[in-house]
């Protein structure tokens, strides 16, 4: 099975955006299993993270199953994969 990391991003407001985690080219970035998602996960949390305009915190992140993803976030990326 496939996996992929969703990021939800705060920003004041309040208002939250979802994404799918993608490499610099805008590929989603997928894994294995769900163990190698929370790895990346757990480094993505341990690095230093800069915050953009109006972002009122550190995103978090959430492994998800590439066939359960929600409806918006798989036609986002269908294109991609």
């Amino acid at each position: 099975m496939t996996y992929v990391i969703v990021r939800t991003r705060y920003f004041y407001g309040p208002t939250e955006a979802r994404d799918v985690l993608a490499d610099r080219h805008g590929k989603p970035l997928t894994f294995g299993s769900r163990k190698a998602a929370k790895s990346h996960i757990e480094e993505l949390d341990s690095e230093t993270y800069y915050l953009s305009h109006n972002e009122a915190g550190r995103p978090a992140y959430r492994a998800y199953a590439l066939d359960r993803l929600p409806r918006y976030l798989a036609d986002s990326i269908a294109y991609a994969i």
